[in-house]
């Protein structure tokens, strides 16, 4: 079975909705799954320099959620686990010591960031007196999310975290040929910023991040 969900964050919730790759799969070889999205309780608030602020940060929203979702859906069977756009790898501080993770295999573009930020894999002082049940393995991978790679197959789960949005369309079209085609999870999680949201940042034009190529909306998402 394979299952891909995509989170449109609007603040502190988030937004189920399914991924239908007609040009790869028929509608008999593949699999939506419907359920409620795990939320997370936060508040934002303006500033006295006229500044949003979130609490806890959407950082932690998003990293929050997709754990809660790869925990229920998985039900710790997530052997072998793929972060596409891991940039400094801070989601590792948040998976390492889920029950029945095996293999974490981050991969960015970026190989600068990747050289200043592997270190974060290391073990820390705290991981040897909290032991895991079992062993981890760990690759800090250079590469593209539509690029083909060997290492990556027979992965339970694959996640993109604000990912997609940095991607060209030709880019983005390709994008479902190398997760469902070639490394073919049993789930697959994706988060992408609410543009419906942008109104709420002060004096906001543009988009969030210099880099984004778009920002959708909820209607846009759907279709």
């Amino acid at each position: 079975m394979i299952v891909a969900i995509l989170i449109l964050y609007n603040y502190g919730l988030s937004f189920l909705r399914y991924l239908g790759f007609n040009k790869l799969f028929g509608k008999d070889d593949w699999t939506v799954l419907i359920f409620d999205v795990p939320t997370v309780d936060g508040q934002s608030l303006y500033l006295e320099s006229n500044q949003l602020k979130f609490t806890p940060p959407l950082y932690i929203q998003r990293y929050t959620v997709v754990k809660k979702i790869l925990k229920t859906k998985l039900n710790g069977s997530i052997l072998k686990l793929v972060d596409f756009g891991c940039s400094e790898i801070s989601f590792f501080q948040i998976i390492k010591h889920m029950k029945g993770v095996q293999e974490y295999i981050a991969v960015d573009v970026d190989e600068d960031v990747l050289n200043r930020c592997s270190c974060k894999v290391l073990p820390l002082t705290f991981d040897y007196l909290k032991k895991r049940t079992e062993p981890l393995s760990v690759q800090v991978l250079c590469g593209c999310v539509t690029q083909p790679d060997n290492r990556l197959q027979n992965c339970n789960a694959v996640i993109a975290i604000e990912l997609i949005e940095h991607l060209y369309p030709e880019v983005l079209e390709s994008l479902p040929y190398n997760i469902f085609g070639l490394i073919q999870p049993e789930i697959a999680v994706f988060t992408t910023p609410n543009s419906e949201y942008n109104i709420f940042f002060p004096n906001f034009s543009g988009f969030r991040h210099d880099d984004h190529k778009f920002e959708w909306s909820r209607e846009q998402f759907q279709s």
